[in-house]
């Protein structure tokens, strides 16, 4: 039991985690957000216009939980625009400057999640996804030195922590999907994938070849269950990371599903054992 505490503390107190990955995880995530706001801008009136809004006075439902949902009880076009613009120019800020600003990460990521809850009706699994992300890429690379050891000892420890959690995330959502399949008797008989891409919209023609869709079915539930055992080792990993770059782009291309897509390949960039380019790099920090 010491041993796992010990190993426990030596991962998280003693040294900055994955801090150059790390840090190019959060500009990528930042330039993913700087193509959602101009999807948001492109698509203003038919998701964040006051006249489509049912706001019936929203009850409380708790003074935290109330933060969550402030452009909701105001219902403002401006005022929704404005949370927009601040968004997209302080992404782009982020991408471009080294900073440790904690609390505007913060306001980023309170904002989105009021975003996402005034446009509840077109929320995706990649919007969630997003909430998550954001949330722990508000602790990733707060490096900035205190005159208070406790603080910085806290800040490594969340920077470390947030890392692991990003990790800890991905493979849940490939369990959880994995497991939901399993227990599907479309999925169990072989059919999902067929019945999927009889959707014109979810398919192409060189896919309508029914002989590779039982492959495609399993090869997928076997690269979902077994994702989390696979990238913990080094000798397996890069072949999970690449089946994985594989099976997100086919989704994107095939289905359509940028969002989703491009949001479960971000977090790869904390797996990926790589040379970054000077922009993400911190000399005292290993990969």
């Amino acid at each position: 039991m010491n041993c796992f505490l010990n190993a426990i503390y030596n991962f998280l107190a003693l040294d900055y985690r994955f801090l150059n990955r790390g840090n190019l995880f959060s500009r990528v995530l930042f330039g993913f957000l700087v193509l959602k706001c101009c999807f948001w801008l492109y698509n203003f009136n038919t998701q964040f216009s006051n006249v489509l809004h049912i706001n019936n006075q929203i009850p409380s439902i708790g003074t935290i939980k109330d933060f969550a949902f402030l452009l909701s009880h105001l219902s403002n076009d401006k005022v929704n625009f404005i949370v927009i613009i601040f968004v997209l120019l302080s992404s782009v800020s982020f991408i471009f400057v080294k900073s440790s600003f904690i609390w505007v990460k913060i306001i980023i990521w309170l904002a989105v999640v009021n975003l996402h809850n005034f446009a509840y009706a077109g929320l995706s699994g990649g919007d969630y996804l997003l909430n998550q992300f954001l949330f722990f890429n508000c602790f990733i690379g707060f490096q900035s030195i205190s005159k208070f050891q406790w603080l910085n000892d806290l800040k490594m420890i969340l920077h470390n922590l947030s890392i692991i959690s990003c990790i800890i995330l991905l493979c849940l959502v490939y369990v959880t999907s994995g497991l939901s399949k399993v227990a599907h008797e479309d999925w169990q008989n072989g059919l999902a994938i067929s019945f999927i891409l009889k959707s014109k919209h979810y398919s192409l023609p060189w896919l309508y070849d029914k002989s590779i869709h039982g492959w495609i079915n399993y090869i997928v539930i076997f690269f979902q269950l077994t994702f989390c055992l696979g990238i913990s080792f080094k000798a397996s990993r890069k072949y999970y990371l690449f089946a994985g770059l594989t099976f997100h782009l086919l989704i994107f291309v095939v289905m359509g599903l940028f969002n989703f897509s491009a949001l479960m390949l971000i977090p790869y960039l904390l797996l990926f054992d790589i040379k970054l380019p000077f922009l993400f790099t911190n000399k005292k920090a290993g990969k």
